[in-house]
């Protein structure tokens, strides 16, 4: 897998990229206590978020993409 994007990329916070075929990337994110905003031990959706993001990026894997819009349910 080469990347041309996000090189500096924390793929501890942002998700670990598994794979990249052409189109397509799959990052799986383990979230941290640090990630938990409440008692009920739950995650918050940036974190969710910012890994999708990073698959979108890894699946175009251009150095000039941007993510110009998204529709995300939780």
């Amino acid at each position: 897998m080469y990347l041309n994007i996000h090189l500096a990329i924390n793929q501890s916070i942002c998700g670990q990229l598994l794979s990249t075929d052409e189109g397509v990337a799959i990052v799986k994110i383990n979230t941290t206590c640090d990630m938990v905003v409440d008692d009920h031990k739950l995650v918050h959706g940036g974190f969710i978020f910012g890994a999708a993001d990073f698959a979108a990026m890894a699946a175009v894997n251009d150095s000039n993409v941007v993510l110009g819009s998204a529709e995300v349910k939780f």
